[in-house]
């Protein structure tokens, strides 16, 4: 099984074992979270719990951003 990410302008690149995830958007507070914590070797349901730890920082880092520029 292979994973990749497709563009709209038709490139794409592929999961490897050097980038074993995708993240898009914003990747300065989830994404050290993923860096930190996945390996190829984690169980699906502990990468399942990191992948919502980092969706929860990026949200909440990008809302308080938000709330401090109005």
């Amino acid at each position: 099984m292979r994973l990749f990410r497709i563009y709209a302008e038709g490139n794409f690149i592929e999961a490897g074992t050097d980038t074993s995830f995708f993240q898009t958007g914003e990747t300065k507070y989830g994404k050290p979270i993923l860096d930190r914590v996945l390996r190829l070797t984690r169980a699906i349901a502990d990468a399942t719990k990191c992948v919502l730890v980092s969706f929860d920082s990026t949200m909440r880092s990008n809302l308080s951003w938000a709330c401090r520029s109005t």
